[in-house]
């Protein structure tokens, strides 16, 4: 096209509702380019609550501005290959930046599981790395508790987001969330023994 040129848009667009549609449409686009940028290393956990244990579940999804340095930082010897040994070297890494206490107290989470995609996968930034991890604690009285989870990981290009999943028996029940402004840092109110 050349400047200057006409460019016909259907006429309903411009009504009421084709502007509103419009509108929705830009809202979502730009939701989920905020969501993830290129220059973020996208970290979601989960959370898991049980009377005995707390599970995290971490999936990190590098843009595609810092996968290749995501990708170094896993590929110590630079074969272009995600040994075992590099995974499950990186999952340590990640473990020790994420802060976990219930009731005030520290616990030590220890990984359960991981998956990692190809290194090409990750350059492209289609991968995602899933990290599962637990911590065992004494078993909870009724009553009211907190567990808080803290995500240091990758700070300077960290884009968190944290949340708690529903719980799978009837004996725990989640009261409140609270968030800090990005995300990293996380506090459940939960009840143990709650009639729902």
């Amino acid at each position: 096209m050349g400047r200057g040129d006409r460019i016909d848009f259907p006429l309903g667009l411009f009504n009421a509702r084709g502007i509103a549609s419009l509108a929705v449409v830009g809202v979502l686009l730009g939701a989920s380019i905020e969501a993830h940028r290129l220059d973020e290393y996208l970290q979601a956990a989960r959370v898991d609550l049980d009377s005995t244990r707390v599970e995290v579940r971490l999936a990190l999804t590098p843009g595609v501005d810092v996968a290749d340095a995501i990708v170094r930082e896993i590929d110590v010897d630079r074969d272009g290959v995600l040994s075992q040994r590099e995974q499950a070297a990186y999952v340590t890494r990640v473990l020790e930046a994420v802060h976990l206490d219930v009731d005030g107290h520290t616990a030590r989470l220890h990984p359960t599981s991981s998956r990692f995609p190809a290194a090409a996968d990750l350059k492209g930034g289609e991968g995602t790395i899933t990290i599962r991890a637990d911590a065992g604690i004494p078993p909870l009285r009724p009553g009211t508790h907190r567990v808080y989870v803290r995500n240091a990981y990758h700070a300077e290009i960290g884009a968190y987001l944290s949340n708690a999943l529903v719980p799978r028996t009837k004996q725990i029940a989640v009261t409140a969330q609270q968030r800090n402004a990005n995300q990293s840092e996380l506090s459940i109110d939960y009840v143990v023994g709650a009639a729902r």
